[in-house]
């Protein structure tokens, strides 16, 4: 341990070690480009405008933006702006959220939308009728810019999102807090928020 502390006592011999104005310009340089890298990964998603049925709310927390994925990675995670299949989501009102899309969904919803339009005998049943309608009414907003209107499954999963990204606190239009409730007691680790974690 000695011997270590005397080499770094005459590491100035060999490089010039930065002032600290020299360090926080060389923070500052290396924010800008990460934000960016950030901008640049937002920008190339498909945004969509959503919106809650009557009677649903959105919750917004004190971390807002949440992120969802999918699709399963083999090493490197699968949260964060530029991984394959991301979904972002952010609330504007207790009424109105974005949703920022990998372009990868759009392309699928195109496929999916195209698929059922060629094989119109599938569409008979119900169900293959609601995702059709779903779909379709979705890949519409994606492309005109129009609100589209979740389901009240989709809500319930996006306030989830909000529960578990959250750090401290949820607010809500409706003061209705059993959703949290349930979610804090099934999962006791939602009630600190999502941790950045590495092995």
């Amino acid at each position: 341990m000695v011997e270590k502390e005397e080499q770094l006592a005459h590491a100035s011999e060999y490089f010039e070690i930065p002032s600290e104005n020299e360090i926080k310009m060389m923070i500052a340089s290396g924010s800008k480009d990460w934000a960016e890298e950030i901008a640049m990964q937002f920008i190339l998603k498909s945004w969509l405008l959503v919106s809650t049925p009557p009677g649903k709310s959105f919750y917004i927390g004190d971390n807002p933006l949440a992120m969802n994925n999918s699709v399963k990675q083999t090493f490197y995670g699968n949260i964060g702006p530029s991984a394959p299949g991301i979904e972002i989501y952010f609330p504007l009102s207790p009424t109105r959220a974005l949703l920022l899309l990998c372009s990868s969904h759009h392309l699928a919803l195109q496929n999916l939308v195209s698929e059922m339009k060629r094989f119109r005998w599938r569409r008979r049943r119900k169900t293959n009728c609601q995702k059709f309608e779903y779909a379709s009414e979705m890949l519409v907003a994606l492309q005109s810019g129009d609100s589209f209107v979740f389901t009240p499954d989709n809500v319930l999963h996006f306030n989830a999102l909000q529960v578990f990204n959250s750090e401290r606190y949820i607010f809500s239009s409706t003061e209705d807090f059993h959703f949290v409730k349930s979610i804090i007691k099934n999962h006791p680790k939602a009630r600190f928020g999502r941790r950045i974690t590495v092995n």
